[in-house]
């Protein structure tokens, strides 16, 4: 019996030995992310010879757990599979071969491992090169037109990584409260008081706008929550904005006494381990005074300052600086500037590369908006049949042929075309067709035609100024000079957490454009809009029923509800059904009637149900560029349509001098506009003067 005691006890001791392990074991583990970087479109590659470069980013300091190319492609059937092949190539070095074999399904799919040891911060060039044939002709396999591959739009590249470290101190911010991965782009939760002030509020939407600077091209998901609703989120990150004496006792021993004594009058900004959960952050920002707990957020919110944050807390105080230097956009951006090396192309026939290049979202590019490339190529082209053609978002835009005399040296202009210069991002694709003269049986690689495009190559960007009240030059509206235009928020009379987070997720997806933290900001609920003191441009989220100010500016939208509020009315451009107006949800631009130079954004609906349905078209990039006109209407199942209830020769603006129209005239005709407006006042000058002079004669 002893024995039998004695060996329970023994297994209940390595049971809880073991128990220990393994939770250590767990609370060791670190998360990890993904994320994939798919291919734009359909890559047909055709001759004996193919080449084609796809680029992909990683964050500086992530650390890659693993990574590989998921390829899917289709081989033309007739391949001789003895003799063809691709290889894989990643910055320049091969990593992988495979015949080109077609299946009976078509579309064939392989997993092909990139060495991360081969992957460096920045841009990585993921290449494709090719060798088919389909006989034992050489001479015909280039034109043979049953030599080909396709390599599909849904190949991506795929990767698994950590997080990088978490440095002691504030200089990382807005890490680890914002992730780059698919799986979790805004980690972290803004938490505000129950009875939040104005102050608190406004702290938190210039958080979620400096979340959008901060990641500028991915979409994110802002979380923004009443103290009572958080719950469910303490095992998050989280920032803690409002009083220390708002929050529980566990907050509040989150700072010294000191500490606690400065908050009285000063903001204190610090970071701690999680009382909720010790593998995750908390971020307080504390203080008693409103202006010190906007000036706190500003700080966190300026690119110049936080990087030199050091030590995990500041005494945000009268003395401390917050704004960021004035901002000069750059107009001129070179490839190397976004990150990309020089390009290599190799081969016969048509070989290609594509690149993505991010613009300010929604903001028109005038008509002097251009591509410059730098180039060199091959001199044993046959040049009477070799070009070069110039994609951008799937469209021709140029195309040349390639010049002997140019070959060490060619520099390519394109200009953007109208149709295209209000988008957010462009794809662009450079194809090169390389016709080789009469070394065309060869088929020695090392003979094969190259082309090579610089990374001193460069996009030209001129915006215009241009404010007409439409989709179109949103969210350029509200903003000048890369920062807010005295922006006002409207929040329901009574807002709760739904009716906050579809606000932040507006400001998140308008911070993308912003490039410094000078504008002014102010968030108010709708009860509390004063006409005589809130004259600046406004965002307003809310139904008839619980924003007063929507009543407020009902006779000024385009879209108008009825006198009981209960359904929208149709005009002279859209006719809407009673029912149908309690499944739609309504987006309006329209002019402000308390200021003559700013406008109002209005997102209403008479169910709130669907304004948080609908408020996706204004936090993804790709629905709001699908946004037209001045006026949207949004179905319950997800469809919009696009009206401009408001001709443009109506706007105000119209009557104004537009300056950037000037701008994009030559030069010639700016100097004869002004030649010929200096000689007809010097005309009329010599007019009145030779009047007088004949009066006084007559005299």
């Amino acid at each position: 019996m002893k024995k039998i005691k004695k060996i329970i006890i023994i297994s209940i001791m390595i049971m809880i030995l073991m128990i220990n392990h393994i939770s250590v074991m767990a609370a060791n583990v670190v998360e990890v992310q993904q994320k994939n970087y798919r291919f734009t479109e359909d890559i047909v590659q055709k001759g004996t010879f193919g080449d084609y470069s796809f680029f992909f980013y990683v964050e500086e300091g992530t650390k890659i757990k693993s990574t590989y190319l998921n390829l899917v492609f289709t081989p033309s059937n007739i391949l001789d599979k003895d003799n063809s092949n691709f290889t894989i190539y990643l910055n320049g070095i091969p990593v992988y071969s495979l015949k080109l074999i077609s299946s009976n399904s078509l579309k064939r799919t392989v997993k092909i491992a990139l060495p991360k040891d081969k992957i460096k911060d920045g841009y990585n060039n993921v290449g494709i090169r090719t060798y088919k044939r389909v006989g034992e002709k050489p001479c015909t396999d280039d034109l043979n037109n049953g030599n080909w591959v396709v390599f599909h739009k849904e190949s991506y590249v795929h990767i698994d990584f950590q997080d990088k470290n978490d440095k002691v101190g504030l200089s990382d911010f807005p890490y680890p409260y914002m992730k780059f991965s698919d799986n979790a782009p805004a980690n972290g939760i803004i938490v505000i008081p129950d009875d939040f002030d104005d102050s608190e509020i406004t702290a938190a939407m210039m958080l979620c706008s400096n979340f959008g600077a901060k990641n500028k091209y991915l979409d994110l998901t802002s979380k923004v929550y009443k103290f009572s609703d958080i719950k469910d989120f303490k095992s998050n990150n989280l920032i803690f904005i409002g009083k220390v004496s708002s929050y529980p006792k566990e907050i509040a021993k989150l700072l010294t006494n000191s500490e606690r004594n400065s908050a009285k009058e000063n903001a204190v900004i610090k970071e701690s381990p999680s009382p909720y959960n010790k593998d995750k952050k908390i971020l307080t920002i504390l203080c008693d005074k409103k202006d010190k707990i906007l000036k706190a957020s500003k700080l966190l919110s300026s690119k110049d300052f936080v990087s030199q944050i050091k030590s995990n807390s500041i005494i945000v105080d009268d003395a401390t600086k917050i704004e960021d230097l004035e901002y000069e956009r750059k107009e001129k951006i070179y490839f190397s500037d976004l990150g990309y090396d020089n390009i290599i192309l190799q081969g016969k026939f048509r070989q290609e590369t594509s690149l993505t290049i991010n613009t300010s979202k929604n903001k028109m590019l005038k008509n002097n908006s251009k591509i410059v490339l730098k180039t060199r190529y091959s001199k044993n082209l046959d040049f009477d049949k070799s070009l070069m053609t110039v994609f951008l978002n799937g469209i021709p835009i140029g195309s040349r042929k390639l010049d002997p005399l140019k070959a060490d040296n060619d520099t390519f202009e394109m200009m953007i075309p109208e149709e295209l210069r209000n988008s957010s991002s462009y794809d662009v694709k450079i194809a090169f067709d390389l016709d080789l003269k009469e070394v065309y049986c060869n088929i020695r690689e090392e003979a094969n035609p190259f082309a090579y495009i610089s990374k001193d190559s460069y996009v030209y960007f001129s915006y215009s100024k241009e404010k007409d009240v439409l989709f179109e030059n949103y969210p350029n509206i509200f903003l000048e000079d890369g920062s807010y235009k005295d922006l006002i928020l409207v929040l329901p009379d009574k807002a709760d957490s739904k009716d906050i987070n579809i606000m932040g997720d507006i400001m998140t997806f308008i911070g993308h454009d912003l490039e410094n933290n000078r504008g002014n900001i102010n968030v108010i609920k709708a009860n509390e809009f004063n006409p005589d003191k809130h004259k600046g441009n406004i965002i307003v989220v809310g139904t008839p029923e619980s924003s007063s100010f929507i009543k407020k500016v009902n006779d000024k939208l385009n879209v108008k509800f009825n006198k009981e509020y209960n359904s929208f009315v149709s005009n002279n451009k859209v006719n809407i059904l009673k029912e149908y107006s309690k499944e739609i949800a309504t987006i309006q631009l329209i002019e402000s009637p308390y200021h003559e130079e700013n406008h109002i954004l209005v997102f209403t609906a008479i169910d709130s149900d669907n304004l948080r349905q609908s408020s996706k078209y204004l936090k993804n990039s790709n629905l709001v560029s699908k946004l037209k006109g001045d006026t949207v209407i949004v179905n319950k199942e997800g469809e919009i349509q696009c009206i401009t209830i408001k001709d443009k020769n109506q706007s105000r603006e119209k009557n104004i001098f537009n300056f950037d129209k000037l701008t994009g005239m030559s030069k010639e005709l700016i100097y004869l506009i002004v030649f010929a407006s200096l000689a007809m006042i010097a005309l009329l000058l010599i007019i009145v003067l030779f009047m007088k002079k004949h009066r006084k004669n007559k005299h």
